[in-house]
């Protein structure tokens, strides 16, 4: 009887905490679920734009230009779980509604305001009248994207709403019961007085050669390029009127200007013809006299995003301008590097003396003084050289003689300097840079001298006088001599005699 008892006991607990499960999860269900959208019926929104005086006043904000973008189209299917789709135009946001939290809602209010922009949408408008108000009706059921366009010149402040995201209808609860609620109204938070946060952008161009494997600054004399704002990714929609601006290089390889003022959103920058035509990354252009390519600095982006709220108010993008050849009235820097080494014997030395060597180009067999450089003894001097197109195949040669100061060269009959290294050297695009070596050795030195002087350059500081002959003083050290062999001989025969004398004595 006991062990009845306690059966029945324990089956009837079960039957309780199984009703009670039920009962829980009925009741979540029932929360969860919503009714049936009316079908053909939609709905409305309302907007109030105010802000607080001094004095704690709510005053309405007339002239603000606001409009809805529908984003993602609702449904309910036989009385179950609300689902919302995202439209075409933003699918790529990804956006998940459920569990969504205020915070996740703002991050994706912004995302859906980008696109707008970007892509230039265009939503439902509508003005907020005296008391601040504005209405949107006949809205199909859906998650719609309400943000501010425009503020007309009769708003004495600047007024500033960030975008939000609202359901039409929206879900409510009332006693338990579920119900759609199809005329909605919202009151967003505005700033009032804030300045807008604009942005900039700025365009770099740079002008190269490509020789072989490598690209070498190209100068230009004069030149005007064109760089375009866009609002579209295949440069077809320019910003605003003004959106082509020049770009004009003088006796330099670069330039850039500077587009400023801009509100935030995405911006599209295109170098383009004079016209204003978007030309593409890696589009080879013919400008009449001479080509290039237009290739985009680093990853070639070419799009900037404005985001103060991300504290992105500025961008930069850099073209480049890729030539195969040197065009006429573009140059190109060279140079000529020229070694002095001054020895004697097998030291190199550094002299009191100056040198001077002489660039020359060659006319038939007469050579034409092109310009004059001072030396440095044992070190190097670095000629800058122009490479123009404007010469015939943009190559120059230069001959290289040591000369005086004036560039008349040296005799070497008289010149204390035995002189090597002197000759031709040749520049050109793949040829930017050469080097000449030239040695003077002192003349009339009894030191031997190295067949590869440069293989024994022991650095010896001295000071050398270059002249000829012996200035020791030679003879007087043999007249001296000579004198004291006489006294040796006087004094000698001296004592002879004296020796003579003493033995006559005896």
């Amino acid at each position: 009887m006991k062990r009845r008892w306690k059966k029945g006991f324990f089956l009837a607990l079960l039957t309780i905490m199984v009703f009670i499960c039920q009962a829980v999860v009925g009741s979540a269900r029932e929360i969860d679920q919503m009714p049936d959208l009316e079908p053909g019926k939609t709905g409305s929104l309302s907007v109030s734009l105010s802000y607080k005086n001094e004095a704690g006043e709510s005053i309405p904000i007339e002239g603000v230009t606001l409009q809805v973008f529908l984003i993602a189209k609702l449904t309910v299917e036989n009385g179950g779980s609300s689902t919302y789709t995202l439209t075409s135009d933003f699918a790529k946001t990804g956006i998940v509604f459920d569990g969504m939290s205020a915070s996740s809602s703002n991050q994706a209010a912004k995302e859906c305001k980008a696109i707008v922009l970007e892509r230039e949408l265009t939503g439902q408008a509508a003005v907020t009248d005296a008391e601040g108000m504005v209405y949107f009706e006949n809205l199909e059921p859906g998650m719609y994207l309400v943000m501010q366009t425009a503020n007309a010149d009769s708003v004495p402040l600047y007024t500033e709403m960030d975008p939000y995201l609202v359901s039409v209808p929206t879900g409510q609860n009332i006693s338990g019961e579920t119900s759609w609620k199809y005329q909605v109204d919202t009151i967003p938070k505005t700033e009032v007085g804030r300045k807008p946060a604009l942005g900039s952008i700025v365009v770099k161009k740079r002008l190269t050669l490509q020789q072989d494997n490598d690209l070498i600054l190209l100068n230009v004399e004069d030149a005007t390029f064109y760089v375009g704002l866009f609002k579209d990714e295949e440069g077809t929609k320019p910003y605003s009127e003004d959106y082509v601006k020049p770009i004009r290089i003088q006796n330099g390889s670069s330039g850039q200007i500077k587009y400023t003022d801009l509100p935030e959103g995405i911006y599209y920058v295109f170098e383009t013809d004079e016209s204003g035509v978007a030309i593409k990354n890696g589009q080879e252009v013919d400008n009449g006299f001479t080509s290039y390519t237009c290739t985009v600095e680093g990853s070639g982006e070419q799009k900037v995003t404005l985001d103060p709220a991300a504290g992105k108010l500025t961008g930069t993008v850099e073209f480049n301008n890729v030539f195969g050849d040197l065009p006429r009235n573009y140059y190109i820097d060279a140079e000529v590097q020229i070694k002095k080494s001054v020895y004697k014997g097998s030291d190199k030395v550094n002299v009191d003396d100056t040198f001077y060597v002489g660039l020359f180009t060659k006319e038939g067999d007469e050579y034409i003084l092109n310009q004059v450089v001072e030396l440095k003894q044992n070190d190097t001097v670095k000629v800058p050289i122009v490479l123009s197109g404007n010469d015939e195949k943009s190559a120059v040669e230069y001959w290289i003689f040591e000369t005086d100061k004036n560039g008349k060269r040296v005799d070497k009959e008289t010149f204390p300097y035995e002189v090597s290294g002197e000759g031709a050297v040749t520049l050109s695009p793949s040829q930017i840079s050469q080097t000449v070596k030239i040695i003077n050795r002192i003349k009339n030195t009894d030191e031997t001298e190295p067949t590869t002087p440069g293989d024994k350059e022991t650095e010896k500081k001295t000071t050398v006088t270059v002249e000829t002959g012996d200035t020791n003083p030679i003879v007087m050290y043999i007249v001296v001599g000579l004198a004291g062999l006489l006294v040796l001989l006087i004094l000698a025969g001296i004592r002879y005699k004296t020796q003579k004398d003493k033995r006559c004595l005896r």
